[in-house]
């Protein structure tokens, strides 16, 4: 399964709203053998996934560089995280907002970018009020909460697609959550495919993918009332991943 045209190095970026999956794919990596962090492991939301995480650290002055603009230094910080590791993954939702910065700096890597249907995302998630000031500061003028979270989303994967095309091209994959869940085995297939890796039991990996009960979680959350205005405001991306 996938393709056996395999590179020597290869550098994975892993991105994508807080909540739209990313730490599957980090533990999907670390099953084929990525790299993917040092330390303390943490527990995934559905208690199979065990992830070792504490890179966080470093990608909290990952982001304080890339405000600053500081690509030397951004650089520097992951080359010593990964230590010359020839295979390795760094994730962090962020990095969704970073891909021309990520591009110059590791022209070689590739990017993944995690999508989830919108409104499920926005639910309980307040990213606006944390990155809106670098990314989209029109978004902090609007006072309703989901309206706000909602603009935002369709806003930064807007942004995210562009960037990735125009900069990742053909080395730029887009993966819904709610693919990898449902249709579990085709999705990893061109997960697979797109790392160009050689897995000989596709099955296995499959296994610690779950389904979170979060998915779905709009109908019962909010009115149809709010379903609608919501969909309205996030329907350029909505329409754009194929959610109805």
């Amino acid at each position: 399964m996938g393709k056996n045209n395999k590179k020597a190095i290869k550098e994975i970026f892993v991105g994508g709203y807080g909540g739209s999956g990313t730490r599957i794919i980090q533990e999907l990596l670390l099953q084929m053998g990525y790299y993917v962090g040092s330390g303390t492991p943490r527990d995934f939301y559905h208690g199979k996934v065990n992830v070792a995480l504490d890179y966080l650290p470093l990608l909290k002055l990952i982001n304080e560089s890339f405000y600053k603009n500081n690509s030397n230094e951004i650089k520097e910080l992951i080359i010593n995280e990964v230590q010359q590791r020839n295979r390795w993954s760094i994730k962090h939702g962020q990095l969704m907002f970073m891909i021309p910065k990520i591009k110059e700096l590791f022209p070689d890597s590739k990017f993944i970018l995690m999508v989830r249907h919108g409104i499920d995302n926005i639910l309980g998630y307040n990213h606006s009020d944390l990155y809106g000031k670098f990314i989209d500061p029109n978004v902090l003028n609007i006072d309703d909460d989901n309206e706000r979270e909602m603009t935002f989303w369709n806003n930064v994967y807007d942004k995210a697609i562009k960037s990735g095309k125009e900069y990742y091209k053909d080395d730029f994959l887009i993966v819904r959550l709610e693919d990898l869940c449902n249709h579990t085995i085709n999705s990893l297939t061109t997960i697979l495919d797109f790392l160009e890796e050689e897995v000989y039991d596709i099955n296995k990996i499959s296994k610690i993918i779950k389904k979170p009960e979060s998915i779905g979680r709009r109908f019962s959350d909010l009115s149809k009332e709010e379903l609608f205005r919501l969909k309205k405001i996030g329907s350029k991306m909505l329409n754009y991943f194929n959610y109805d």
